[in-house]
C-alpha cells in the first residue's frame, strides 16, 4: 500500500466497487478518528501537517472518488458518528431539502487509537463479550459501510430496490463524562423515547434490539438500565461486537444494515463468545442466536461525551 495513502480512503475507494448512485445525492461522510495512520506517520517524521487535514479533507477526498457533485458533510460524534450521519440525512430527507443521500463511514485501528483504550483501561485481553457476567472490556475492530437513502416517492419513481425503511430516530447528550454514560442510562433512555415518538411507534411494536454492547462493564449495564425503564417487558437484545470488534464511529452503521437484515430473516445474530449471561441480562440476551416476530428493530450507539442514539428500521 501507498504509505501516503491512509488505509481509511483505501478501505473506502475499494467499497465503492462499480456501485453507481445519483450523482446529485447528498453525501454525508462519518468517522471518529479519520485518517488517523496519516496524522501518526507525520508526527513520527517530524513532518508538517498539510494545510487542510482533517475529517473534513478525508470527505472531499472520497467525496472526488467517489463522484459526488454537491459538497459533503462531514460528521464526527465518537462512536455515534455514523448514526448521527443517517439521522441527519434522514431530517434532510423528511424535511424535503433532498430526495437522496449516500451515508458513507470508515474507522480504522491504530497505536493511538489502542493506546487511549487501553489508558481508560477499557480493553479485554481477550476478545469481548458483551453481556457476559465476566465482560471486562471491548475489542477494537476496523470497518466501513454506506447506505443509499431516499425519499420513498423517488425511489419507487425510479425502480429502485427498496431494502427497508427508517421509521424512526432520536439522539440525546447526557453530558455526563468526557469518556463514561451516565450509569443510570436516562441518556440512551431519552433517544430511544425520541425516537418512538418521531416513529409514532410505541414499544410494544419493537420486535429486537440491537444493541451498542461494547463489552465493557459499564456500557453494558448502562443500556440494560436504559431499555429496562422504556419496555414493559423483555425484548430480544443483541450486540454483534463480539464478532466484529468495535468499528468506533463506523460501528452504527454496521449494525444498522445487521438490523435490517435481522428485520428481513426474522432472525437475530448469536452473542458470540458469550457463556454466562449477566444477571442484568436475564430475559432479554440469550447465548444462541434466535427468531423474532416480523416488525421493526431498535438499533442504538452510545459515545464518548455522552452521546447516545436511536434509530428504528424495518425491512421493506
Amino acid at each position: 500500500s501507498n504509505k501516503e495513502t491512509s488505509l481509511l480512503i483505501q478501505l473506502l475507494s475499494n467499497l465503492k466497487m462499480n456501485k453507481k448512485f445519483p450523482e446529485e445525492s447528498a453525501f454525508v461522510f462519518a468517522s471518529s478518528k479519520g485518517e488517523i495512520d496519516k496524522f501518526e506517520m507525520y508526527l513520527e517524521q517530524n513532518r508538517k501537517l498539510p494545510e487542510e487535514f482533517g475529517i473534513t479533507d478525508t470527505m472531499n477526498k472520497v467525496k472526488n472518488i467517489w463522484g459526488f457533485q454537491n459538497d459533503g458533510v462531514s460528521i464526527s460524534a465518537a462512536c455515534a458518528s455514523s448514526t448521527m450521519a443517517l439521522i441527519y440525512a434522514c431530517e434532510l430527507i423528511s424535511e424535503n431539502k433532498i430526495d437522496s443521500a449516500v451515508v458513507l463511514t470508515g474507522d480504522i485501528i491504530s497505536p493511538f487509537i489502542f493506546s487511549g483504550f487501553a489508558s481508560l483501561m477499557a480493553l479485554d485481553s481477550n476478545p469481548a463479550k458483551p453481556f457476559d457476567a465476566n465482560r471486562k472490556g471491548l475489542s477494537l475492530g476496523e470497518g466501513g459501510a454506506y447506505i443509499l437513502l431516499m425519499q420513498e416517492s423517488r425511489a419507487k419513481k425510479d425502480n429502485y430496490n427498496i431494502l427497508g425503511r427508517v421509521l424512526g430516530f432520536g439522539s440525546s447528550d447526557d453530558a455526563n463524562h468526557a469518556t463514561g454514560p451516565s450509569r443510570d442510562g436516562y441518556g440512551l433512555k431519552l433517544a430511544i423515547e425520541g425516537a418512538f415518538k418521531n416513529a409514532n411507534l410505541n414499544s410494544s411494536g419493537i420486535k429486537a434490539i440491537c444493541a451498542h454492547g461494547t463489552g465493557t462493564v459499564y456500557n453494558d449495564s448502562m443500556e440494560l438500565k436504559a431499555f429496562k425503564s422504556v419496555f414493559k417487558s423483555p425484548v430480544p437484545v443483541y450486540s454483534i461486537k463480539g464478532g466484529t470488534g468495535h468499528m468506533l464511529g463506523a460501528s452504527g452503521l454496521v449494525e444498522i444494515i445487521f438490523a435490517l437484515h435481522s428485520s428481513k430473516n426474522m432472525f437475530i445474530p448469536p452473542n458470540v463468545n458469550v457463556t454466562s449471561v449477566d444477571s442484568e441480562a436475564l430475559g432479554w440476551v440469550s447465548i444462541e442466536g434466535r427468531e423474532i416476530e416480523k416488525g421493526p428493530v431498535l438499533s442504538t450507539n452510545s459515545g464518548f461525551g455522552g452521546i447516545n442514539t436511536a434509530v428504528i428500521i424495518e425491512n421493506n
